[in-house]
């Protein structure tokens, strides 16, 4: 299943300086998107992602939003991200199909 899910996406819209933190802790340590019983980890480094589904491209954030856009896709799937999240920190992420993620920050 290649849903970039990563990513992410928060079921909470909260913002700002706050969410940063949480985005820092994605590009630190990365983190483990779980969906329909596969887990799949997921890195961010110099405005790329790449995840072990073998899905990679580039991701923005700002306000509290992460936008990931697919390698050979021109359309994002943009997503809040929780405030004040660290790493070990897990939190479950509506997609915009209304399925759900599990998201772990590593």
């Amino acid at each position: 299943m290649r849903k970039v899910g990563i990513l992410i996406t928060a079921s909470m819209a909260l913002a700002g300086a706050a969410a940063a933190g949480t985005m820092d802790a994605f590009i630190a340590n990365g983190v483990i998107v779980e969906q329909g019983g596969e887990a799949h980890e997921t890195s961010f480094e110099d405005g790329r992602y790449t995840s072990s589904d073998n899905t990679s491209g580039t991701y923005a954030f700002e306000e509290g939003t992460l936008c990931l856009t697919s390698d050979g896709s021109d359309q994002a799937r943009c997503f809040a991200l929780p405030e004040g999240k660290a790493s070990g920190d897990s939190f479950a992420v509506a997609l915009p199909d209304g399925s759900k993620i599990n998201v772990t920050i590593k």
